[in-house]
């Protein structure tokens, strides 16, 4: 089989959070990168006394754990500002992002309701004059992957 040439970068990726799933805001304005993990489905084993090989058995499926690394600012309508507040009041929040930017046709990701449950403080390096980043992560039950009509 030939090597694909469908491969992409992150480099036109967007980030949206939505209080209701409804109304969407970008924050792609300051997004560095998307991580996520999660989702396995449980498993579990048993061996008797008898048998070589183990008896087997699946379960639910784990909650998603998304972890975004933002460029740190003091605006109060940027996305760490926004996460760190939803955090602290245990806001209901949905997010939903894209690879390869909104065009239609493009797959974007959506969750089903969640909570940012860490939004840790910033810190830093004095001596190496870089942008200062801060993360958050969101834990919801659920992701699904569709392409944009």
């Amino acid at each position: 089989m030939a090597q694909t040439t469908g491969g992409v970068s992150f480099r036109n990726a967007t980030l949206e959070y939505s209080l209701g799933a409804t109304a969407w805001t970008d924050a792609s304005n300051s997004l560095c990168t998307v991580e996520v993990s999660g989702g396995d489905r449980k498993s579990g084993e048993v061996w008797t006394a008898t048998g070589e090989y183990a008896i087997v058995t699946f379960g639910k499926l784990e909650p998603h754990e998304i972890t975004a690394k933002t460029v740190y600012t003091e605006v109060t309508s940027e996305l760490y500002q926004l996460a760190l507040a939803a955090k602290e009041a245990g806001t209901n929040w949905y997010l939903r992002w894209t690879v390869q930017g909104t065009a239609t046709g493009k797959f974007r990701y959506t969750t089903g309701v969640g909570q940012v449950i860490s939004c840790p403080m910033p810190g830093g390096d004095v001596s190496d004059g870089a942008p200062v980043t801060a993360g958050l992560k969101f834990k919801c039950g659920s992701i699904v992957g569709a392409a944009i009509a």
